[in-house]
């Protein structure tokens, strides 16, 4: 069953749900310590299909934050059937490659246009994991889009 991880208690406007969907590098424990500090609340899940079953649950994800490689899940086909969602089509999708290794670096240039088609708000390539850059790409995310979903009905 998916948790849903809750920060520090910052004003309700302030308060966003952050979705995680972690990868075989496992950096999304790292920035789920980080958006909890930052008050927000955090759901870290490691499978598409248990994103899926989470989103088919639950109406308020403000951002998703996923690893662009994924072990044995495309990350591609969970965002395509987002922006078919019409409940979290307008959710930004922000995909992180970070240390993707030889083979990855070769890729990202075709998973960087694949990513642009198919509706992510962002891609990040990192050549070294950076958190502080990546909290800025969540914050910088969480501003464009306004007031949390919950407090949008």
């Amino acid at each position: 069953m998916t948790v849903i991880e809750q920060g520090k208690n910052p004003e309700p406007e302030e308060n966003y749900r952050i979705m995680l969907i972690d990868g075989p590098a496992g950096y999304m424990q790292q920035v789920k310590q980080e958006c909890k500090n930052a008050g927000q609340e955090v759901v870290v899940v490691t499978t598409v299909e248990e994103s899926r079953v989470f989103l088919a649950t639950k109406d308020n994800v403000d951002v998703i934050v996923a690893e662009a490689f994924l072990e044995h899940d495309s990350i591609f086909e969970l965002l395509k059937s987002i922006r078919q969602d019409p409940r979290h089509n307008d959710v930004p999708v922000l995909l992180m490659a970070a240390e993707p290794g030889a083979v990855g670096e070769q890729c990202l240039s075709s998973i960087r246009q694949v990513a642009d088609i198919l509706g992510a708000h962002r891609f990040i390539y990192m050549h070294k994991f950076d958190m502080p850059r990546l909290m800025s790409e969540i914050r910088s995310a969480l501003a464009e889009m306004g007031l949390p979903k919950k407090l949008q009905q």
